[in-house]
């Protein structure tokens, strides 16, 4: 199956990072003062991220949210942003992020987020968005100590729901949602289609996704605007799947394809090519 997951990177490659759609009472604010010199736009290179847990890594890169933030000098300014990565220098952690605002790579200290705003318009402290959204409390031990002792604070005694669900299917779930969003939104019926599948995935590691799990899953997809470089580490994991999940996710690949009714004649190659691979023998 080589050749189709091939076909979806090359596709993939044809859908860049629109501002991601907010609530109509979001608006940017700040940005017309030039960004600090605090905000760099690459990674240092003496700098290492092997310190930072992968999985933590994982669950966070791709996700979509917008900010409040104030730099070294105290300027304030509020703009979505993609988390491309994350690195520490000592004790401080930062996002390296695409802000949508400009159009560029910038880095934020986490310590200097005063408020995660996500799509939906729901405001969040950043230690409670971080521990009890994205439940990613093991990066934090590299933040500062307040913002350290906040995210603790915030830590649940129980995994969230819909937490072990997404990861039984977290690299489908990806690809699907970026197909989703070829077009540029996700509609309803397409979330559903991955929901579906995430469920399936839950089901066949033994998981029952109730309507609280279905929730958080929804949730957390509609945050996803995974980029190019995600998506091709999870179809190289797809690719190593046995053929049972691989049909399965190539189904629902064909279903979002076919769910609003258009086709770009690169989806109907890719959805020829799918149907004569799945046909019995």
């Amino acid at each position: 199956m080589m050749g189709i997951f091939a076909s979806l990177t090359s596709l993939f490659r044809r859908t860049q990072s629109a501002p991601p759609p907010m609530v109509a009472s979001f608006h940017p604010d700040g940005l017309d003062v030039p960004d600090s010199l605090d905000m760099p736009g690459s990674v240092p290179a003496e700098i290492s991220i092997d310190d930072v847990n992968d999985e933590a890594r994982t669950d966070i890169v791709g996700s979509t949210f917008a900010i409040e933030y104030s730099d070294a000098a105290g300027n304030f300014s509020r703009r979505r942003i993609t988390v491309k990565d994350l690195h520490r220098e000592g004790a401080i952690l930062y996002l390296t992020c695409l802000c949508h605002e400009r159009k560029a790579i910038r880095s934020f200290r986490y310590d200097r987020i005063e408020s995660v705003i996500d799509l939906d318009g729901v405001i969040h402290d950043p230690g409670d968005f971080f521990a009890r959204e994205l439940q990613a409390t093991e990066f934090m031990d590299f933040s500062s100590a307040p913002i350290q002792a906040r995210v603790k604070a915030a830590s649940p005694a129980v995994e969230k729901p819909g937490m072990a669900h997404r990861k039984a299917a977290r690299d489908g779930l990806r690809v699907l949602i970026a197909l989703a969003r070829a077009d540029g939104l996700l509609h309803g019926d397409e979330l559903e289609i991955v929901l579906d599948y995430v469920a399936e995935k839950a089901d066949r590691a033994g998981l029952v996704m109730g309507e609280a799990d279905r929730s958080a899953v929804a949730a957390y997809l509609r945050r996803q605007h995974p980029s190019a470089d995600v998506l091709e580490r999870c179809l190289g994991k797809l690719e190593d799947e046995n053929a049972s999940d691989q049909r399965l996710f190539l189904r629902s690949a064909i279903a979002l394809m076919d769910a609003d009714g258009l086709q770009h004649p690169a989806e109907f190659d890719l959805i020829m090519d799918i149907q004569r691979r799945l046909a019995p023998a």
